[in-house]
């Protein structure tokens, strides 16, 4: 490996899984997924989930883009569910029916 490749190593931090073009951040990648390859975010930058082992339970923080928060909100009031219900329930029935489909540029 050369200095210079040894160098760029150090500053790369994602790759395209598309086209295999390197990018120093996160976002540069975002911006290049959705113009290039038209390709929509699972997710967004901020969001995230943080799982803590407590016992018998478990507890799951989720960081969410404030527009999906609504949308939970909006789907809670439309099904006469607590936000509670719609969550739990919707993380039942995706751990019992398998996994979210995922995007076709992953595979």
């Amino acid at each position: 490996m050369s200095y210079r490749q040894a160098k760029l190593d150090e500053y790369v931090k994602e790759k395209c899984r598309v086209c295999g073009r390197i990018f120093t951040s996160r976002r540069a990648l975002n911006i290049h997924l959705s113009r290039k390859h038209g390709v929509e975010l699972m997710v967004h930058p901020g969001e995230g989930v943080e799982l803590r082992s407590r016992g018998r339970y478990g507890e799951l923080r989720v960081r969410l883009k404030k527009t999906l928060i609504e949308d939970l909100l909006r789907l809670s009031r439309e099904e006469n569910l607590s936000l509670e219900e719609l969550v739990i329930a919707g993380l039942v029935e995706l751990a019992t029916q398998g996994r979210p489909k995922q995007p076709s540029y992953l595979h």
